[in-house]
């Protein structure tokens, strides 16, 4: 989960500890339903990264435009939005990719889920949408504390 930069940050600013607590309960290899719910549920933000360019996105819908066919893969359908393909063309190049889901309010919850993407349809059919699979590689649960409670004024948490 994590690799040399991250540890040589942890250990000088003593956080070796806490990553090594986080690891071991945070750390997911398969979704459970509550997850589950929670995803399907849910709008996320999508980092892709190519050749040196990086992008991350928005991506909502229809409440359960997500979906979790299985407890280690999620699926969505992306449309064409502005047309530039910016995530969609550098899944093509790099899969690997990273998501973010999150709950704001009086109960935030925050979900990181990142793996490997590839396209199911339309993407060589001249179709305005295409089914996105990701195989998930990595999820934790990750801490909410600075998630701001949007239904409160500016600046407050």
């Amino acid at each position: 989960m994590f690799h040399d930069g991250h540890r040589k940050l942890q250990v000088r600013f003593d956080g070796r500890q806490i990553a090594d607590a986080f690891e071991q309960r945070f750390r997911l290899s398969e979704l459970d339903s509550g997850e589950k719910k929670f995803i399907e549920n849910s709008e996320f933000f999508l980092a892709t990264a190519h050749d040196g360019s990086v992008d991350c996105s928005y991506k909502g819908g229809v409440l359960g435009f997500v979906q979790v066919p299985e407890s280690a893969s999620l699926e969505w359908t992306d449309y064409d939005g502005n047309s530039m393909y910016r995530s969609l063309g550098n899944i093509i190049g790099k899969p690997r990719v990273g998501l973010l889901f999150m709950r704001f309010g009086e109960r935030p919850v925050r979900l990181r889920v990142n793996g490997v993407c590839e396209l199911l349809d339309g993407a060589s059919a001249g179709d305005k949408k295409i089914t996105v699979r990701l195989h998930t590689e990595e999820m934790s649960a990750n801490c909410p504390r600075y998630i701001p409670d949007l239904s409160r004024p500016s600046g407050s948490m």
